[in-house]
């Protein structure tokens, strides 16, 4: 499956997703891999370091849990990220 393809079934499975998280995790940021929620973290720098040290880049996306879902693709990229 190319990257395109693996980031709309993460959204997708996300939005499936969403009205259970909002009740537990609003405002927090989720980890998705091959549709299904794998973690689920405070900030999305800690959501990047989780996933880029687990998944192949494309093979996963983070959502931000909000009441409008967003798309937001490759997320890490948005991110400045300092080694810790």
């Amino acid at each position: 499956m190319e990257t395109q393809s693996k980031l709309d079934a993460n959204f997708d499975a996300f939005k499936k997703l969403l009205p259970e998280l909002l009740e537990k995790h609003s405002g927090k940021f989720a980890v998705m891999h091959e549709c299904k929620l794998q973690e689920v973290f405070d900030t999305p720098a800690d959501a990047y370091k989780y996933a880029q040290k687990l998944y192949k880049k494309g093979d996963y996306a983070i959502q931000e849990i909000g009441a409008k879902p967003i798309n937001l693709g490759f997320y890490n990229h948005a991110l400045l990220v300092h080694p810790v």
